[in-house]
């Protein structure tokens, strides 16, 4: 019994004396169970010269299964118990196996349980009721096969505090990483919470810059309601008296919508009332010539280098004669004119939306107004909440509605279901012109 030695890839003998401070490592804690002397004596023999993964063999003892349980919960880092079953009492092993596991909740330290009398304690019993690792008869135990199983119980220990090792390491990166996902997201919302305070202040400085919403010029009345599809809009309308006899007014869309676009309308707002405001010869020439001044406007957009093109309508009323000239770049739905009842488009060619080229020319018309009439214009966003497929079904249905010349802003609303909360594709904004 206790008498052969073997050896594997990463195992060596070394000598008796001092192992630990040859490897120069922590050594492997094994825990020797057993009421007799001479069982630790030849335990100590045949494994105190092995070194498994350059690290020694440092031994524990304990005599009883209550002293073994003391002295496990001293040494948490127990790899290998080698326990005894019958000490104290004829079951004294398995309560210590039954505590180790569910007492002290240490699951890792492999037990080789070892018994001299198996008729105590058969062994497919064992095996089945008790977490042990492997079960052997001292009576049939040799050397070779007591390091055999040893050292199958230390790979198999290694193995799982190196599992859990990386467990925790992997716990402690999700913990410091959900850390830093919950601070970057504190940032984020705070950027956000920035952003939006920041397009709410952008929203009400594009809203001042828009005209008063139901304005009379003497016979005449102007009506205008704009909804962003964001914060922001790339929609923009105003209306405004060039002298005593004319009236001008524009409609703009510039392509897509939000920050960029919005900037691009205040900037076309201050480019125009700049000529306004001057009521110069020369600026009035501008003002009252639709195709120039949208010429004009053309060139100081890519001069601007924005980036952005621009849909634009303008128009002069002659209040003195009722007649109406404008001009427009590629403004779509055209307008819509209702004269006695009939609604139709003033569908005359225009030029190319603003700020694509620098050669662009635009044509000028005049039409004679009726004493009363109802001229109403739309942005493209009205066409996304149309419900017709394609795009002549849907200019017909957008036509059909306008039947009324005294529509009022509910009104407009109504007939096209459009709402305050509407989640929009595109802005839209709508202009009415009435006498």
């Amino acid at each position: 019994m206790l008498n052969d030695q073997t050896h594997s890839d990463n195992l060596q003998f070394a000598d008796e004396t001092d192992n630990i401070a040859k490897t120069g490592t922590t050594p492997w804690n094994i825990m020797i169970v057993d009421d007799e002397r001479e069982i630790h004596r030849i335990t100590e023999m045949v494994l105190g010269g092995i070194i498994f993964r350059e690290r020694g063999i440092n031994f524990i003892h304990a005599s009883s299964g209550e002293e073994a349980i003391i002295k496990l919960q001293q040494h948490k880092d127990v790899a290998v118990l080698l326990l005894d079953v019958v000490m104290e009492t004829e079951n004294a092993g398995l309560v210590v196996v039954n505590r180790l596991r569910n007492e002290l909740k240490n699951t890792e330290t492999r037990i080789i349980l070892r018994t001299g009398h198996p008729g105590y304690a058969p062994e497919s019993k064992i095996i089945i009721d008790y977490d042990i690792n492997d079960y052997k008869e001292k009576t049939e135990i040799t050397s070779q096969r007591l390091v055999t199983s040893v050292i199958s119980a230390l790979r198999s220990y290694s193995d799982i505090v190196k599992i859990r090792e990386l467990n925790q390491t992997l716990e402690q990166q999700v913990i410091e990483r959900t850390m830093q996902l919950e601070e970057t997201n504190k940032v984020l919302n705070r950027s956000l919470k920035k952003i939006r305070e920041d397009l709410q202040a952008g929203r009400k400085i594009q809203f001042r810059l828009l005209p008063e919403r139901d304005k009379f010029f003497g016979e005449y009345f102007f009506s205008r309601y704009l909804i962003p599809s964001m914060y922001l809009s790339g929609d923009f309308v105003d209306y405004f008296r060039i002298d005593e006899e004319r009236l001008g007014f524009y409609f703009a869309d510039v392509c897509g919508h939000g920050t960029p676009s919005a900037f691009v309308t205040i900037l076309l707002k201050f480019l125009i009332d700049a000529y306004i405001k001057e009521l110069s010869p020369q600026s009035i020439e501008y003002l009252t010539n639709p195709a120039k001044f949208l010429k004009l406007i053309n060139e100081q957009l890519l001069k601007e280098n924005t980036d952005k093109h621009i849909t634009l309508f303008y128009g002069v009323i002659n209040t003195k004669n009722n007649e109406m000239t404008f001009s427009h770049g590629g403004q779509f739905p055209h307008p819509i004119m209702l004269d006695n009842g009939k609604p139709y488009f003033i569908d005359h060619s225009g030029g190319m939306p603003l700020g694509l080229y620098d050669m662009a020319e635009y044509e000028e018309h005049t039409i004679k107004l009726a004493d009363s009439f109802l001229l109403i214009m739309f942005s493209d966003g009205i066409l996304e909440i149309i419900p017709r497929e394609s795009m002549e079904e849907k200019q017909q249905y957008f036509l059909s509605k306008i039947t009324n010349k005294n529509l009022s802003y509910d009104d407009i609303m109504k007939l096209y279901d459009i709402t305050d909360n509407l989640e929009l594709q595109d802005d839209i904004t709508y202009l009415i012109i009435r006498k």
